[in-house]
């Protein structure tokens, strides 16, 4: 699962900062997450020794994001991470600054990334995966919008998840 979940955070990354390829990515990636709400919809498959692929939304708003797909959503409101998993009825809360991996550093990948086309509202290309193989991508659909200024929504609610959920909250109290 967290092979899934650092691929979909790679993808939203690419299509805020590829897209001003020709500017610092990291200066444009700042200005842009600061800018508003940012949505779009993605696709991807990995080769390679565990082949996978997905499809998805994704929605970007300050240091907050929300991406969903396959069964899988991840959450963040800028100072938690949620992974929850409907299918399987878990979810799993860290602190967002505690995040491993591209969570910690998405920019580090953006390097990699080859055959990058892109246009208004789409952004395709392929990158090699940390842990093999090569991931091909598309975002579509990216839209920009008014920020609702809603925290809660990139929040998982455990209040409303029930007696059969499993909840594991990584965070230090």
């Amino acid at each position: 699962m967290r092979t899934n979940i650092n691929i979909l955070c790679l993808l939203l990354t690419a299509f805020a900062v590829l897209p001003a390829r020709a500017q610092d990515a990291t200066t444009y990636f700042k200005s842009l997450l600061e800018s508003g709400r940012i949505t779009a919809v993605y696709q991807y498959d990995v080769d390679g020794s565990v082949p996978a692929n997905g499809c998805g939304t994704a929605v970007i708003e300050g240091n907050c994001f929300r991406i969903s797909g396959g069964g899988i959503e991840m959450l963040c409101d800028g100072s938690a991470v949620y992974t929850v998993d409907t299918r399987a009825k878990e979810a799993y809360i860290e602190m967002a600054d505690g995040a491993s991996g591209l969570l910690a550093d998405p920019r580090r990948f953006l390097e990699g990334i080859k055959d990058l086309k892109y246009d208004a509202s789409s952004v395709s290309g392929s990158f090699s995966h940390p842990e093999g193989g090569t991931v091909r991508f598309m975002l579509s659909d990216i839209r920009k919008a008014t920020p609702s200024g809603n925290r809660e929504e990139f929040r998982f609610d455990t209040a409303s998840a029930g007696p059969d959920w499993v909840v594991t909250d990584l965070r230090q109290h």
